[in-house]
């Protein structure tokens, strides 16, 4: 299993930009799988109040049989919207 996390006021690039972070899992203990605390991927909004990661989601999205990230932004291009 993996873990998705959005921070949508990260401050990391710019104000408010936002980010999401992606850990994969690692081998299955008893309690379930284990994470080492960094992430493995890290995606990061691009401008000033973006709010990258505001609303997340995963699944098979575009029906190729694996998993998918989405992530919102709502605050791309002056309030316009974006989903990455």
């Amino acid at each position: 299993d993996d873990l998705l996390v959005a921070a949508p006021l990260d401050d990391a690039f710019a104000t408010d930009a936002g980010s999401v972070r992606i850990y994969r899992g690692g081998p299955a203990s008893p309690g379930g799988p284990t994470f080492d605390g960094s992430p493995d991927i890290v995606v990061h909004g691009r401008a000033a109040f973006e709010v990258l990661g505001f609303s997340i989601d995963g699944g098979d999205v575009d029906g190729d049989g694996r998993a998918d990230v989405v992530a919102g932004a709502y605050g791309y291009d002056g309030q316009r919207g974006r989903v990455t």
